[in-house]
C-alpha cells in the first residue's frame, strides 16, 4: 500500500479545520498507511460542530456489519452527545437515525445534561447490545471530571450511578 505524503489529514470546511473521523491501516502497529477520512461534519450539521472520539467495531452477529459511536460536539451550545454510524465495509460510513442522538443528553441540570462520551466497545448479551458511556454535568470547556460510567439500555430508565466505585 502507498503512504500518503502528509502524516495528518485535516478536513477543511469554510476555512475552519473540523474534527472528523479518520482511518489508517497497519500490519504491525508501527507503520501506518492509507490515511482517509471516513466520517466528517457536512452541510447537514450546524456550522460549528465536530465529530470526535470514535469507537468503531465489527458486529460479529451479522455478516459485513460495522457500527461506530462518535461524539457529536456542538460548539455553539457547548454540548456533546453520542451518534451512531454504520458501515458494510468499515470504509463507507453513514450516521444512523437521521443524526438524532443515539444516547441523548439528559434534562437540563441533570447529571448527564451536557456531555456524553460513548466510545468503548460494547458487549453483546443475548439479543441485546450494551454500550458504555460516561457523562459530564458541565459543558465541554468547563468539565473537570467524569460523573460515572453508565450502560445505555433503551429498555431501562436512566439513573445516576451510585457513588461507590465512581471515577473522578
Amino acid at each position: 500500500a502507498e503512504k500518503h505524503p502528509d502524516p495528518v489529514i485535516a478536513h477543511k470546511i469554510d476555512f475552519t479545520i473540523k474534527r472528523a473521523v479518520g482511518r489508517l491501516e497497519s500490519d504491525d502497529f508501527i507503520h501506518w498507511v492509507n490515511p482517509q477520512l471516513v466520517l466528517v461534519p457536512d452541510e447537514e450539521d450546524p456550522p460549528d460542530s465536530d465529530l470526535q472520539n470514535p469507537g468503531a467495531f465489527k458486529y460479529t452477529e451479522a455478516e459485513n456489519a460495522y457500527f461506530m459511536t462518535t461524539c457529536f460536539f456542538d460548539h455553539r451550545r457547548d454540548q456533546q452527545w453520542a451518534q451512531l454510524a454504520f458501515s458494510r465495509d468499515g470504509l463507507n460510513w453513514r450516521r444512523a437515525g437521521n443524526r438524532e442522538p443515539f444516547i441523548p443528553l439528559g434534562h437540563p441540570g441533570s447529571f448527564d445534561s451536557e456531555i456524553i462520551f460513548a466510545t468503548a466497545q460494547p458487549y453483546v448479551v443475548g439479543d441485546r447490545i450494551h454500550f458504555f458511556y460516561s457523562v459530564f454535568k458541565e459543558g465541554h470547556d468547563r468539565s473537570a471530571f467524569i460523573d460515572g460510567i453508565h450502560i445505555a439500555d433503551p429498555k431501562a430508565p436512566r439513573k445516576r450511578p451510585p457513588r461507590k466505585g465512581r471515577i473522578g
